[in-house]
């Protein structure tokens, strides 16, 4: 899959850049140890597997694609304009929120492929 084009606000606004949104979430799910649950039937039966949302995103980006528009437009309505580096300089609760979001809208979609996502610390508020 290719990342969504990069663009501007025609007034001067918030610049989509989605490099930096894809660093931004892939940071956020390290540091929240969001995980993708994945059943895998075998012979003996059902085994579940915990990968994290950086070692799976390569299989999983065609199905989350909206999700860079999800995570730019609260950066928009958090009046945030300069997001490039922002993975370092959030403050907690915002960054708390913006890994519910990444987890609410990851699971309504990945729930439909048979596959969870869960963050071991998305009630660090």
């Amino acid at each position: 899959m290719s990342l969504p084009d990069s663009s501007s606000d025609s007034d001067g606004g918030l610049y989509f850049d989605p490099h930096s949104i894809l660093k931004l979430i892939l940071n956020i799910g390290d540091a929240f140890n969001i995980r993708v649950i994945m059943c895998h039937e075998n012979t003996s039966g059902e085994d579940m597997i915990a990968v994290s949302l950086r070692d799976i995103w390569w299989k999983i980006e065609d199905k989350l694609s909206q999700l860079y528009v999800v995570v730019f437009d609260f950066l928009y309505d958090q009046g945030l304009k300069n997001y490039k580096n922002m993975d370092t300089n959030l403050s907690l609760p915002v960054t708390s929120r913006l890994c519910n979001i990444i987890v609410d809208y990851a699971s309504d979609i990945l729930s439909k492929e048979g596959m969870e996502i869960c963050s071991c610390l998305n009630d660090a508020e």
